[in-house]
């Protein structure tokens, strides 16, 4: 009876007691006061920036009871015992909707960022940090783009950008892999305003640069460019595409002097073509870059006389017939300056130059930097014809020669002095036996070879220069070849498999025990 008599007036206290409560909580203000510290909006859970250049993205979780919210950045980290505005270059900005961006920041620069709710009350949340504390801006580009030439360069510039502080341009080149400034200019920013151009000049044709734009130390643009090739001063330009032929072109030209131009990549077909007497000086010009104009050139006449004719950077290939030559001078032709092929890749073809009937004289054939392979019988060069005078020089320089039947010569030639000469060049199975590297017929050139390899992938006797005469210097031959008559150059005691690297593919870097004592030899290419 005593335990209920207790739990009875312990459950009367205990309802005297919720009623008080309940009662206090209808009043208006409590009876003791409220920290205010603690009476703050909900912060935030989400918080991150894209950047931009001069502008950064933010993106956050909106909160309840919220109005705005109040960014904050700076170059200076921001912690919460830092006041609003202390941290250096600071700045704020109120946000209404997520995401949103703020402007005006500076390019490659780090930004410290802090982000609270507020309310019309003026009540705010916590500040909110960046998980990784701070943003970095992208690398600004004021350049829209560079449009090279050959000896100079116009840098354009962004309509919309603020050119004002711009005080310096400079260019740059990357050589065996260091970057080093090539020239800059000082400059006004607000002409640069005006113009939104600058023209660089004194630049080396078809070479690699960067040019970097700046004001003050802080960089504000940057872009790679390469320069156009040199093209010949004064020339006509025609252009070559799918839907005309060389023929067309040449017809077209207003000029005695003309640069055809091929882009690369370009498939050109068009059997046979004949220069007129009315184009004095030509250019078969093909665009630079990595893959070559291929141009199954079949053969090039000329009619009357010539200054210059030239093949440079195109791939010359035949289906290998045997009316199939590069170019063929013949008696409608008159006097030439010189017949050239720089950079390029011949192949396929019975000959490169073939002299036929021709009766004026040429000054020079130049050969140079080329890469020639599977030539038939009139070889390189041939002008075994009666005329005394038809050529005073014969070059061949930086070039690679492979697999030349050539009815055993690569130059065949029947005139006295021409100048003849094979300056770092690389061959490889040219000849037959029994027969003459160079063919002079009785008459009495002297040629000269300077570090040249010569080498062969099988057993071979061959004379070297039917006159047996020759000048040799720094020049070598693989143990394949026995000369029979003669010899050019130096015998180096080894098989041309044992010595260069891959010839069966026509790669013709030296084996590493032979890069010592033949390594200034042959064509340049091939030297490491």
């Amino acid at each position: 009876m005593k335990l209920n008599k207790i739990t009875n007036i312990a459950l009367s206290g205990a309802f005297m007691l919720l009623g008080a409560v309940s009662f206090s909580s209808c009043a208006d203000q409590n009876d003791w006061d409220v920290d205010s510290s603690f009476d703050r909006l909900f912060h935030t859970t989400s918080l991150s920036v894209s950047p931009d250049e001069n502008s950064a993205e933010i993106t956050f979780d909106k909160t309840p009871n919220t109005t705005s919210y109040q960014v904050e950045y700076s170059t200076e980290e921001l912690n919460d015992e830092m006041e609003l505005g202390t941290a250096a270059n600071s700045k704020t900005a109120t946000l209404t909707t997520t995401p949103a961006t703020i402007d005006g920041l500076e390019a490659e620069t780090t930004y410290y960022l802090r982000l609270r709710s507020m309310n019309d009350e003026g009540k705010t949340s916590k500040w909110v940090y960046l998980e990784d504390k701070s943003f970095t801006t992208k690398a600004e580009q004021i350049i829209s783009k560079v449009t090279p030439k050959a000896k100079s360069a116009l840098v354009e510039f962004g309509e919309n950008k603020d050119l004002s502080n711009v005080t310096r341009i400079a260019w740059y080149h990357v050589s065996n892999g260091e970057e080093a400034e090539e020239g800059s200019v000082d400059i006004n920013g607000s002409d640069l305003a005006t113009t939104k151009s600058f023209n660089i000049e004194g630049l080396k044709a078809n070479y690699s640069y960067t040019v970097r734009v700046f004001a003050g130390d802080k960089k504000r643009g940057e872009l790679k460019f390469r320069t156009t090739e040199e093209l010949p001063e004064n020339y006509e330009y025609l252009n070559w595409d799918a839907n005309t032929t060389i023929a067309d072109l040449l017809s077209s030209a207003t000029q005695s002097d003309v640069v055809i131009i091929f882009p690369q990549g370009a498939k050109i077909d068009e059997g046979s073509t004949t220069v007129p007497s009315n184009i004095k000086n030509i250019y078969f010009w093909g665009a630079e870059g990595n893959n070559k104009p291929e141009w199954t050139v079949k053969v090039v006449k000329l009619e009357g006389d010539k200054g210059i004719v030239k093949f440079k950077n195109m791939s010359l290939k035949n289906a290998g017939t045997d009316n199939d030559y590069v170019i063929t001078p013949d008696a409608e032709a008159g006097n030439i300056g010189s017949i050239e092929l720089e950079k390029c890749n011949i192949s396929n073809t019975r000959g490169v130059v073939r002299f036929n009937g021709y009766t004026k004289q040429t000054d020079a054939v130049n050969i140079n930097d080329c890469v020639i392979n599977n030539i038939g019988s009139y070889g390189i060069v041939n002008s075994k014809i009666t005329n005394d005078i038809c050529v005073k020089s014969i070059k061949i320089t930086n070039s690679t020669i492979a697999n030349v039947e050539a009815d055993g010569c690569i130059v065949n030639a029947q005139q006295n002095d021409i100048a003849m000469s094979f300056t770092n060049c690389t061959l490889w199975n040219c000849g037959i036996a029994g027969k003459n590297f160079i063919n002079l017929n009785s008459k009495n050139p002297v040629p000269v070879f300077e570090s040249c390899l010569l080498g062969w992938d099988s057993a071979i006797a061959m004379k070297a220069v039917s006159t047996k005469k020759v000048t040799c210097t720094n020049t070598y031959f693989t143990s394949e070849c026995t000369w029979s008559n003669g010899k050019i150059g130096d015998a180096i005691g080894a098989k041309g498999t044992e010595i260069f690297t891959n010839p069966a593919k026509n790669e013709f870097y030296l084996q590493d025990a032979y890069v010592d004592k033949y390594g200034t030899a042959g064509d340049p290419r091939w030297i490491r």
